[in-house]
């Protein structure tokens, strides 16, 4: 069965369109992964912030912070 010139320019129309509207869903994720990856460091330093006040982290926070390589102690000099 031959496909017609005007089925493989509709065909290839659609499937241009579709990789636009892909790119620019990918896009749009990067954008609020990254945004979501700064909010979460900004709450992990408030969270740092209310150790250095005596305040206790749970265990589940601690190993969060520990596998990111995030400081959860104080340093004493």
């Amino acid at each position: 069965m031959a496909v017609s010139a005007d089925q493989a320019i509709s065909t290839a129309t659609a499937l241009a369109e579709r990789c636009r509207r892909l790119q620019s869903e990918n896009w749009s994720l990067r954008q609020h992964r990254g945004q979501d990856l700064s909010d979460l460091q900004l709450l992990a330093a408030r969270l740092v912030s209310f150790t250095t006040a005596g305040a206790h982290l749970g265990e589940r926070v601690t190993d969060v912070f520990t596998r990111r390589g995030w400081i959860t102690g104080r340093t004493d000099p």
